[in-house]
């Protein structure tokens, strides 16, 4: 396998993992959103 092969298959996993990286804060806030809201209700009950 050449140099270049295998330069643009890390840069590809590199991508993918950012990608993995990006959708994982995203859960993490929407999971932060969801208690806020549990919160809220809770309070308001």
């Amino acid at each position: 396998m050449s140099q270049e092969a295998l330069i643009a298959i890390v840069t590809q996993e590199t991508a993918d993992i950012e990608d993995t990286d990006e959708r994982l804060r995203e859960a993490i806030e929407m999971a932060f959103r969801l208690l806020d809201i549990c919160i809220d209700a809770h309070k308001t009950r």
